[in-house]
């Protein structure tokens, strides 16, 4: 009989245990997620700069166009999804995408820029520390460049 007793008075003790973790676990889940699509953008970003920038360094200077460079570019940033915690997709594409260089100036460089807007938790905190813009979206710029002539190595021996 004692047993029962005591088994009726513990009832609802798991639920309100939920009831104080399943927020804590989500916000840490959200947490974790934010530089998790940070990282993933800026990983597409810098492969699709450094794949443009060898791409101009070694065409021809009348093979390609600039214009021509920014479409591969945003072929290969197709694989950033047009949603606004991966990319902030005005009505035209908003990447920010710039060649610059020639072969006279012996290296090209490829920037690109793009926004994220930060999850709805989180974006709270960030706006009140400084760590977006003007819109309360994350700037992301990525860099690379190529030389467009073959460098010699110097090699010791």
């Amino acid at each position: 009989m004692y047993l029962n007793n005591q088994r009726n008075t513990c009832h609802g003790q798991a639920t309100v245990e939920a009831a104080f973790l399943l927020p804590l676990i989500f916000m840490a889940f959200m947490l974790l997620m934010q530089p998790a699509i940070l990282l993933y953008d800026r990983i597409v970003m810098e492969a699709a700069a450094g794949k443009v920038a060898r791409l101009a360094a070694t065409s021809s200077s009348l093979a390609l166009t600039k214009e021509s460079f920014k479409e591969v570019a945003l072929s290969y940033l197709g694989a950033i999804p047009p949603v606004a915690l991966f990319h902030v997709h005005d009505e035209s594409c908003s990447y920010e995408i710039a060649v610059e260089g020639a072969e006279a100036k012996g290296r090209i460089t490829v920037t690109i820029i793009n926004r994220v807007q930060p999850l709805p938790l989180i974006s709270v905190a960030v706006n009140a520390i400084g760590l977006t813009d003007d819109t309360g979206a994350f700037v992301i710029r990525v860099t690379a460049s190529a030389p467009t002539s073959l460098e010699t190595v110097a090699v010791s021996k």
